[in-house]
């Protein structure tokens, strides 16, 4: 699968679990979707900081290096804050707003990805697509069982 198509569809299944974790209303099964959702998205961002980011950083595109950095700042927020969330139980005052900002900030990272960044590898990288995709699958299959 080329690589752009598996990064939709990973983005797809968060938004996905986002709104799955908004169906519940008893803290245990919410507490539960929210570590399926840390898990992917933890999963998907190291897909593209060792996949991904590289292989467009690699072109030496003039717009791949800035688009890149960002992508990382926002990975390092979304790391950053799931840490912070998992060490709640779920209950606590702040557990609701992070789950919020955690929603804002991974939606508008998907939406930039999707906007600009893959439109770009799509350009740069049109050779390499697939066997990236390949790669990218291969290694995600060792620690993802839904892969």
């Amino acid at each position: 699968m080329r690589a752009t198509l598996l990064l939709r569809r990973d983005h797809d299944e968060l938004r996905a679990l986002f709104a799955r974790l908004h169906d519940g209303d008893s803290v245990a099964p919410r507490l539960e979707h929210f570590r399926e959702l840390a898990a992917r998205l933890i999963l998907h961002t190291q897909v593209e900081e060792w996949f991904f980011y590289p292989a467009l950083e690699e072109t030496g595109h003039a717009e791949a290096e800035p688009m890149v950095s960002e992508a990382r700042f926002e990975h390092a927020r979304l790391e950053d804050l799931i840490e912070c969330l998992l060490g709640m139980n779920g209950r606590d005052s702040g557990f609701e707003r992070g789950v919020a900002e955690l929603e804002r900030i991974t939606f508008q990272h998907l939406r930039e990805e999707e906007a600009r960044l893959f439109p770009l590898a799509e350009r740069v990288l049109a050779a390499r697509l697939d066997a990236l995709g390949r790669a990218m699958e291969q290694w995600r299959s060792r620690f993802d069982v839904a892969a």
